[in-house]
């Protein structure tokens, strides 16, 4: 707020007081407020609101100042720097959701050539969640109770870098897709970088505030890119040579197929420490690691490959904690990207 519209609140403030100072030494009956006074009183309130959001502003922009130059003293440029106490194991109190998510089934006296068509997933039938019961994180919950989180196991303090964006990390570009867990850690390792661990991720998106989704307690879809289409029906016999690339390439052609958007896109999807994408838009490559080997470079031969984060076709998790393990190394498709970590500089 400038000079000027401070000095008006400052002499108006003084008006309204000694107007109210007259009223409270008069032992008359008060009366109403004379028009003129009237006409100052909400004068007053919308510089006084004005003045409210303007350090407000100001504040918002210190601690993003603050965190940029937190970012660069530890990470290079285009990471975040992460620092916390990670619990190994945590649950939450989920209010609305479901235990299973099931895929369409074959119908009965259906050829083997059947697949399911976009109504069939639309026509899934889910088991509603009972309220109030308590979730490791494993099961699709849209609604927890805020506050719920409980740390069940140990605290671990971490600290590391990562990419703001999916890989290659940047801003209005799509993430890259069908890349196996093994080209994950070349493309990070070029550039000086590694496969993100579970923990890491963990604790990236959920914060210091251990939240279920990387912008709060409740599921949504404005937010995040999630639940934007829907898993289409794939020709296993086309992913075989010769055809393979350019079958692959008529699917990310296809827009109700590659639903992807460009890193940023959604200015809500961002974590409590300033990472983006976390939840939504594709799958994630992240290295599953026992805790007692939590050095990634010793320990690589050790790691398992896991999907973090959820792609965005149809209602899965798309929480930090959860991730999918049935997938091997060498697992490629259309919605699983990656994201790259690093050590911190050493000062």
């Amino acid at each position: 707020m400038n000079s000027r519209a401070s000095s008006l609140f400052i002499v108006l403030s003084l008006v309204a007081l000694i107007v109210l100072a007259g009223c409270k030494r008069s032992q008359k009956k008060v009366e109403p407020l004379s028009p003129a006074v009237s006409q100052i009183v909400p004068i007053v309130e919308a510089i006084e609101t004005e003045r409210i959001k303007a350090l407000e502003a100001e504040k918002l922009k210190a601690l993003e100042k603050a965190r940029q130059e937190d970012n660069l003293k530890y990470c290079p440029e285009g990471m975040v720097h992460v620092e916390g106490e990670y619990c190994t194991k945590l649950s939450y109190l989920c209010l609305a959701g479901h235990i299973t998510i099931s895929l369409p089934k074959k119908p009965k006296g259906a050829p083997d050539s059947w697949k399911a068509s976009e109504q069939d997933y639309k026509n899934m039938s889910y088991q509603e969640w009972p309220e109030g019961i308590s979730s490791t994180g494993v099961y699709f919950c849209k609604k927890f109770k805020e506050g719920s989180a409980k740390c069940e196991g140990e605290r671990i303090h971490m600290d590391f870098c990562m990419d703001v964006y999916e890989y290659p990390n940047k801003k209005g570009e799509k993430p890259r897709v069908w890349i196996s867990w093994y080209e994950s850690r070349d493309v990070c390792k070029a550039e000086g970088k590694r496969i993100c661990t579970e923990h890491e991720s963990n604790l990236a998106c959920e914060g210091k505030e251990e939240l279920p989704y990387s912008y709060g307690w409740n599921r949504d879809p404005s937010k995040c890119p999630i639940g934007v289409g829907h898993i289409p029906p794939v020709d296993a016999d086309k992913l075989a040579p010769p055809q393979k690339d350019s079958y692959i390439q008529s699917l990310l052609d296809d827009p109700k197929v590659d639903t992807r958007v460009p890193s940023g896109t959604y200015e809500g999807c961002v974590s409590p420490y300033g990472v983006r994408d976390m939840t939504g838009n594709v799958d994630e490559w992240v290295s599953g690691q026992p805790l007692s080997c939590m050095d990634f470079n010793k320990c690589e031969h050790r790691s398992t490959s896991l999907f973090s984060g959820g792609h965005n076709w149809g209602e899965v998790r798309n929480q930090c904690r959860p991730k999918t393990a049935k997938h091997g190394k060498f697992w490629k498709l259309i919605i699983n990207g990656t994201r790259c970590c690093k050590d911190v500089k050493q000062q």
